[in-house]
């Protein structure tokens, strides 16, 4: 039942110690909550490093699970906030199912994967994602900045995903990221400045 996202409570959830004291009692409420707050944030974090939608699913429903038998060392005092801490562990659990794969396909003579995916696997989730579809001008609109942001440093390109794409405040992403608040905001100004300079003017607003 963790796992579904149908008929589940849509009222917003509250990141403060009430909470995390209704998920460490594994409260059924509270993780049909948070999964319906978070289930499609972690299907498109997890989508910009494999290969498919099912890969991505997978590794959500890995990632909840692991998060469900941990949530006993969430400390509220570092985290403040659940978001960042379910990011890490989604983070980790991609990385070595990434780590494993790469093992396997060596072992299988075939041609190894880079270990972080274009960007444009983005798209791959947003587009077979349910609900409406995006318009093809926009779609392409996207593409282009994905392009451009493909050719940042991958310090650069995470900051802009963290915060545009998944929502995290700088303050939160220096938590997943355990670097300081400041390296953040002067990653994500460099990495806006040079995405700017590559974009075609029609596209640079």
């Amino acid at each position: 039942m963790l796992l579904c996202t149908e008929n589940v409570i849509t009222q917003p959830i509250s990141d403060d110690k009430k909470f995390v004291i209704r998920l460490k009692k594994k409260e059924d409420d509270a993780w049909r909550e948070l999964v319906n707050k978070y289930y499609q944030g972690l299907l498109i974090f997890c989508g910009r490093y494999v290969r498919s939608q099912d890969e991505a699913k997978d590794l959500v429903h890995d990632a909840l699970f692991r998060a469900m038998g941990n949530i006993e060392k969430f400390d509220i005092d570092r985290y403040r906030s659940i978001k960042p801490w379910l990011w890490q562990i989604a983070k980790t659990t991609t990385l070595k199912f990434l780590r494993y794969r790469k093992v396997r396909e060596a072992n299988w003579q075939a041609v190894p994967v880079a270990e972080t995916a274009s960007t444009m696997a983005i798209l791959k989730v947003m587009d077979s994602s349910p609900g409406p579809r995006t318009a093809a001008s926009e779609t392409d609109k996207f593409r282009v900045i994905f392009r451009s942001l493909d050719k940042l440093d991958e310090k650069f390109r995470e900051v802009v995903l963290l915060h545009y794409m998944d929502g995290l405040t700088r303050k939160q992403i220096a938590e997943l990221l355990d670097i300081p608040e400041n390296t953040v905001k002067s990653r994500l100004r460099v990495a806006l400045e040079r995405v700017r300079a590559r974009l075609p003017t029609s596209l640079d607003d």
